[in-house]
């Protein structure tokens, strides 16, 4: 093991504690801050209906994604019998690593995947950032719904390439080993910088692969009045209507 060769001492940190707890409300808090900045500099500006659909499908996906990165962070570190990394910390740091990095490309292919059987389904109103004009909930739903299932695979190829590499966890233990002579600055970096500077990242580009590209693409206005609901502005869809 890594922390072997290095002499480091083995330390657990504690992902469920107050001050862990405090660090993750205030790392959503800056995730949706960025995403309101974004939604300053786009021309044309979606409207904050519309907005707030878009975001709040990461919103509510990084809810069930974080729950899944802890819980299995604390799983994976109670089994040492299996040779794996004790310190949840690691595991937690490993998740976040590849969620937002291998883990945005995947999880578009999985889009496209979950949009493809959904049209062939012969569901409608799932244009991706397409709500209707006045956004309805319906479609919203809808969208959500095909979200968290292509969020959910990709977080189960991710998982199983985490725990069937063996090296990953002794990789990410040597990454924040300079954090573990202080379970505090650990919980710091690990749960509020790194995961601020990465998810603000792929928040951005989730954000852009979702929405639709009736916004933030052109420097003319779009005018509302014109707008057609039917209109296929969905990169996934378009893709899985081609023969």
């Amino acid at each position: 093991m890594v922390q072997a060769s290095l002499n480091i001492k083995p330390q657990t940190c504690e992902l469920l504690g107050f001050e862990s707890l405090v660090l993750q409300g205030f790392l959503g808090t800056i995730a949706i801050l960025s995403l309101v900045l974004k939604r300053k500099y786009e021309i044309p500006r979606r409207p904050w209906k519309i907005w707030l659909f878009d975001v709040s499908k990461q919103i509510i996906g990084a809810f069930i994604i974080h729950f899944l990165n802890v819980l299995g962070s604390i799983l994976l570190s109670s089994e040492p019998d299996e040779g794996l990394d004790e310190n949840p910390c690691t595991w937690y740091f490993l998740n976040v690593l590849f969620d937002t990095t291998v883990g945005v490309p995947i999880l578009w292919c999985m889009l496209w995947y979950v949009y493809r059987f959904a049209t062939k389904l012969n569901i409608t109103g799932i244009q991706s950032g397409e709500y209707g004009d006045p956004p309805k909930a319906g479609p919203y739903l809808k969208q959500l719904s095909l979200y968290l299932l292509a969020l959910v695979l990709s977080k189960i190829v991710l998982s199983l390439v985490l725990y069937f590499v063996p090296f990953l966890d002794d990789w990410a233990a040597y990454l924040i080993s300079w954090s573990t002579f202080d379970e505090r600055v650990e919980i710091v970096f690990v749960m509020l910088v790194f995961p601020t500077v990465m998810n603000s990242l792929q928040y951005y580009v989730v954000d852009s692969i979702i929405q639709s590209p009736e916004f933030g693409v052109t420097h003319e206005p779009i005018h509302h009045h014109h707008h057609t609901p039917d209109r296929n502005y969905s990169t996934f869809t378009k893709q899985t209507e081609e023969p």
